[in-house]
């Protein structure tokens, strides 16, 4: 029962966040200001937890570059990518952290 959970819990949390991953912003420089402050908070924290994945780092840059060239379609797209693959990071964090292996089952 406890390998059901262990597996359960952070299947559930990532179809949590993919949820979350559909907005209807519309691609303009403040959407993009505020999506990017949420990426890199959510980038941060997974970075505290020592699992930051460098898609999202890489998200974080190219949102920053398209940003810069005035494409806020693919700045928030790449900012949203960013912050979704943080939240799984901070899941997958917490996920390990209460990981067991029982031998006997």
């Amino acid at each position: 029962m406890k390998n059901l959970f262990s597996t359960v819990i952070p299947v559930i949390a990532i179809a949590l966040v993919s949820a979350g991953c559909a907005t209807t912003d519309t691609p303009n420089k403040t959407n993009y200001e505020r999506v990017l402050g949420e990426a890199q908070a959510a980038f941060d924290k997974s970075a505290m937890m020592d699992h930051a994945w460098s898609t999202a780092d890489d998200a974080l840059t190219d949102a920053k570059k398209a940003a810069e060239e005035g494409d806020w379609e693919k700045a928030m797209k790449l900012a949203k990518k960013a912050k979704d693959h943080s939240e799984l990071a901070q899941a997958q964090a917490m996920a390990e952290a209460n990981a067991t292996v029982n031998y006997l089952d």
